[in-house]
C-alpha cells in the first residue's frame, strides 16, 4: 500500500513462476520477493531474474529468522 500511495506501479504474483512469464514481457524497476514461496524458491527466483535482468534490483525478505538464509541472500 505504501509503494502504491507514492506513486510506484505494483504488479503482484502468487508464484515466481508466473513472475518469470511476466518478465518475458517487461523487465520491471524492482522486485520484492520472498524467500519461502509455492514452487520456485526466493534464491532460484533471484538467480533467473539476474541471468536475464541483470540490472533490475532484487530486495529478498521473509518473516522467517534463518541466518543461513539471511547469509544466502546477501
Amino acid at each position: 500500500r505504501a509503494l502504491s500511495k507514492a506513486g510506484i506501479p505494483i504488479t503482484a504474483f502468487n508464484t515466481a513462476d508466473q513472475a518469470m512469464h511476466h518478465l518475458q514481457d517487461e523487465a520491471p524497476l524492482a522486485i520484492i520477493t520472498d524467500v519461502r514461496m509455492p514452487g520456485m524458491s526466493g534464491f532460484e527466483f533471484l538467480e533467473q531474474v539476474h541471468a536475464n535482468h541483470p540490472n533490475v534490483p532484487v530486495i529478498i525478505m521473509t518473516a522467517h529468522s534463518d541466518m543461513q538464509a539471511a547469509v544466502s541472500a546477501f
